[in-house]
């Protein structure tokens, strides 16, 4: 300080010259500015921490797209020889992956399950045989040209024939489309029904038309749906669209009632395998084939809202000639879940693993769904074990990556995995702090998230973060608006179910979608490298962004749920948006004008908010009892589970979240009680808002176990980050503050130098620049 100070006071007698202290002043500014602009900048980026931008780092955009590229060269469906080929190569590369992790282990997980394999498909309308076949584009896209372009089938579709049929067009085929039926007195009883997909699952299309009588299933896009703004053009290869000969494949199990594998899982379902899948042919079709049977079929004007792309009028009625023989193998096949593990520094029960999954198998090719989540995943453990390696790395909690197979047919790998681990314990998913599902990584630049409300503030926060950062790296999206009322509901879904509504752990799902949310090339052949390369996030400089950012916030998202000393996860926002579904519940009860109350629901979701507050508040008290609020945090989610499940559907125990049981699709909050109302059974809903209750209370008396003394939460975390640059910030702005105060104290430095400037700047200023305080007034 003392030489410091001795710099400074350069024009006293004897001194430096008075023009040499006035530069050396300027020198001084300029290091404090220099040092305070280096601590705003530590501020800055003070929210990564150096594991993780050691991640995001080496997240490799060369590497996600050879593997795609290799992934996608043959199609891989579950059960078949190119899906064990696919599995070993897939254990291999992840193996490798995390070889720099001494301890971590990489396993196979095989399971049995009743799959559905396609044999042969014979459709003719009005006489005239339709050929059944995706169109090969050799020229542009080289794997169009294969075999699997004529396998057209949908899984656990039935066998069977028909001779001379009839068809009714019914729109999406959703349940309220019957309801415009019925108000037009068209009944589908011995018909086959024909649906265009969308707005709800392929499988409750399905399930609809078995129990209203219905004969068989015909399904089709629609170019309005999946076709483009200008079609036929714009469709593939020459645009990102469904081609008038692609078809969707998909499976059409029931796994709204009870997902995985629907053989032998009566208790866990409370359903027999009948009762699971269609006792009914079901054939998808391409919309050129779909095109003469809309034609065919007669009767008044549909709604305006019933009306698609077809050049065909689009009516309510019966017509058309059918003749359809199909042959589907039901079959027990071996599946091919990979589990690997990186462990963490806790154990036992205090170990609330971290839990990233997607499924690896896909319908043909696969590229987007789910080879972009697949090759994502390998990346992000390439990463985790860059971050192990060179940053020292150790997560407190374990990480667990799960490669499930024949996600595609319904979740049947995800939930052996789970239903297995429940019994063994060997990963001890049951206590899972989170588990985080990425299918489709990339179909399109729209960030769409659903997650469980505790997580929705953490994901927000890492996507901004992954923006930040890519934007400085020139090699991320440019920008992903989103805020936690962006993050949705998470209803389950596929591999989510086994998690979030089967065991209660809070989960999400994301990834980059097509603008209007659509998925324009679904489960078609031309789900292949090419298009996602061409249309969706092309290979080249500075491209793949899409994929790149993805593969960063699943991984960052990761590694801070295993490594905060307090897992960040959000109670008041849990809170908030229990009060906001009780609110929809409200608004549907009260439409359908039913005399079911709310009242105890409401008063204890009320105490619920007061607890989730006082929670929150103690959590920034200290630094004791760590592992007790972990274990409380993990839990949360897990208060609202039943044993008997919800009233029709015994697999699913999640009383808060679940998969609507008339769309499949989207979430239904407080499912128990909004089946039940929308079914108009009043005596079962009131049942309904006293489990609620119940769960909702649950929840409230977890929370009360307040520490007096507990760890911070990851929102304080973050403030301690920001306390240390500070901590150097503000020593450095005091010295050179003190500085200023002991020179403007210095009269034979501050008369010299006043005189020297009069004299050399008179030429160029003149004196009267020089203020009445004997400062000079810069210009």
């Amino acid at each position: 300080m003392g030489a410091f100070l001795n710099v400074w006071r350069c024009g006293r007698a004897g001194g430096r010259s008075a023009l040499r202290c006035y530069f050396r002043r300027k020198f001084i500014y300029a290091s404090i500015a220099i040092a305070f602009w280096n601590c705003a900048l530590s501020f800055a980026q003070s929210e990564l921490s150096r594991s993780e931008r050691s991640y995001l780092n080496n997240i490799s955009a060369t590497r996600l797209s050879r593997d795609l590229e290799y992934l996608t060269s043959t199609p891989h469906l579950a059960g078949t020889n190119e899906g064990h080929t696919t599995a070993g190569w897939y254990f291999d590369m992840l193996k490798d992956a995390l070889a720099p992790i001494s301890n971590a282990t990489v396993e196979y997980d095989n399971h049995t399950a009743l799959l559905s394999l396609p044999v042969s498909a014979g459709l003719r309308i009005n006489g005239k045989t339709i050929l059944l076949e995706e169109e090969p584009y050799p020229d542009k896209d080289p794997t169009s040209n294969t075999s699997w372009n004529r396998k057209i089938w949908n899984g656990y579709g039935a066998t069977g024939n028909l001779r001379t049929a009839t068809a009714v067009y019914v729109n999406y085929g959703c349940l309220n489309d019957y309801t415009v039926l019925d108000e037009n007195d068209v009944d589908v009883a011995g018909k086959i029904v024909f649906a265009r997909y969308g707005q709800c699952f392929r499988g409750i299309k399905v399930q609809i038309a078995e129990k209203r009588g219905a004969v068989a299933v015909l399904l089709y896009s629609d170019p309005a749906d999946y076709g483009g703004p200008e079609y036929p053009m714009g469709t593939f290869p020459d645009g990102p669209y469904l081609p008038p000969s692609g078809v969707q494949r998909g499976t059409v199990l029931y796994v709204n009632k009870c997902p995985g594998n629907p053989s032998g899982r009566a208790v866990q379902c409370d359903y027999d395998e009948s009762d699971l899948m269609p006792g009914i042919p079901v054939l998808p079709i391409s919309a050129q084939d779909a095109q003469p049977l809309m034609v065919s079929i007669q009767g008044q004007a549909a709604p305006p809202a019933w009306e698609g792309g077809l050049d065909a009028n689009y009516t309510l009625g019966s017509g058309g000639v059918v003749d359809l023989d199909i042959v589907n193998n039901r079959t027990q096949a071996t599946i091919v879940n990979i589990i690997a593990k990186i462990p963490g520094e806790l154990d036992g029960p205090n170990d609330h693993v971290v839990v990233l999954g997607n499924h690896r198998d896909a319908w043909v090719f696969g590229a987007a769904d789910a080879g972009s989540g697949a090759v994502t995943l390998l990346e992000v453990a390439r990463g985790l074990a860059h971050a192990w390696v060179n940053q020292s790395w150790r997560p407190q909690r374990s990480i667990v990556l799960g490669s499930w197979d024949a996600g595609a047919f319904g979740a049947i790998g995800s939930t052996a995995f789970v239903e297995k681990d429940v019994q063994t314990r060997k990963y001890n998913v049951d206590k899972a702090a989170a588990y985080l599902n990425v299918d489709i990584a990339v179909s399109g630049n729209k960030f769409i998230a659903g997650a469980s409300p505790a997580l929705a503030d953490m994901l927000v926060d890492a996507v901004e973060e992954v923006v930040a950062f890519g934007r400085q790296k020139d090699d991320g999206p440019p920008n992903i608006p989103i805020s936690v009322q962006d993050v949705g509901p998470l209803g389950g879904g596929f591999d989510v179910a086994p998690f979030l509504n089967h065991i209660g752990i809070a989960s999400a799902d994301f990834g980059f979608r097509w603008p209007d949310g659509s998925f324009p090339v679904c489960h078609s052949v031309y789900d292949s490298n090419y298009w996602i390369d061409t249309f969706v996030d092309p290979v080249g400089p500075g491209t793949t962004r899409y994929l790149k950012a993805l593969t960063r916030i699943w991984g960052l998202i990761a590694m801070r749920l295993a490594t905060a000393p307090v897992l960040p996860m959000d109670v008041n926002q849990l809170a908030q948006s229990v009060d906001s579904y009780a609110r929809q519940v409200q608004d549907a009860i009260n439409i359908r004008g039913l005399n079911v109350s709310l009242v105890a629901l409401v008063g204890a979701i009320a105490a619920l908010d007061d607890e989730a507050a006082a929670f929150t508040r103690a959590l920034a008290a200290d630094t004791n009892g760590t592992l007790r609020i972990n274990r409380i945090l993990a839990a949360c989610e897990q208060q609202f589970l039943v044993a008997t499940g919800l009233p029709s559907r015994k697999w699913y125990k999640n009383t808060l979240v679940a998969s609507a049981l008339d769309t499949g699709y989207t979430a239904e909050v407080f499912p128990g009680i909004m089946e039940e109302v929308k079914a108009l059974r009043v005596d079962t809903a009131r049942q309904q808002v006293d489990v609620a209750t119940a769960a909702v209370k649950r929840l409230t008396t977890l929370l009360k176990d307040e520490p007096a003394k507990t760890p911070a939460t990851n929102d304080d975390m973050r403030q301690k980050k920001v306390y240390i640059p500070l901590l150097v910030c503000i020593p450095v702005l005091l010295l050179g503050s003190i500085a200023v105060v002991v020179k403007l104290s210095s009269p034979t430095c501050r008369a010299s130098y006043l005189k020297t400037a009069s004299v050399r700047y008179s030429a160029v200023r003149p004196v009267s620049q020089v203020g009445e305080d004997g400062i000079v007034t810069e210009m």
